[in-house]
């Protein structure tokens, strides 16, 4: 069941966020990340309060995996959506995430959700 509510929010949860994104884009809409970022955390904790006898660590590891594969699947599908290359980076993005990775890994910000991804599959043997 874990594993159920972990996937269900990482992929078509975040597909759709993406589609919903490039259309706000598109229609130079701005976006409001620290609003989409409060609903997501909103959905790991209610999916992780539906979850039966977690405890925290289990609790911590389930949030930590949505935030770590929420990193590895948002930005290169809506990139892919918008008909960029997959490891496009934008220099105006707004997102204090995208900030925080550019200035750590400059053209290479591509590499955080790499090693998200890792970070997410290795999450799931404490999950």
């Amino acid at each position: 069941m874990i594993f159920l509510f972990l996937y269900i929010l990482v992929l078509p949860v975040n597909l759709a966020v993406a589609w919903w994104h490039k259309r706000l884009i598109k229609d130079d809409r701005p976006i409001v990340h620290g609003l989409w970022a409060a609903l997501y955390a909103v959905l790991i904790a209610v999916a992780a309060w539906l979850l039966p006898g977690m405890s925290i660590g289990k609790i911590a590891a389930f949030a930590l995996a949505a935030s770590c594969g929420r990193l590895a699947i948002f930005a290169p599908a809506l990139n892919l959506m918008r008909g960029l290359s997959l490891t496009y980076i934008s220099k105006t993005s707004t997102s204090i995430i995208d900030k925080m990775e550019v200035r750590l890994f400059g053209t290479r910000a591509w590499l955080v959700e790499i090693i998200a991804g890792v970070i997410f599959f290795i999450l799931q043997f404490f999950l």
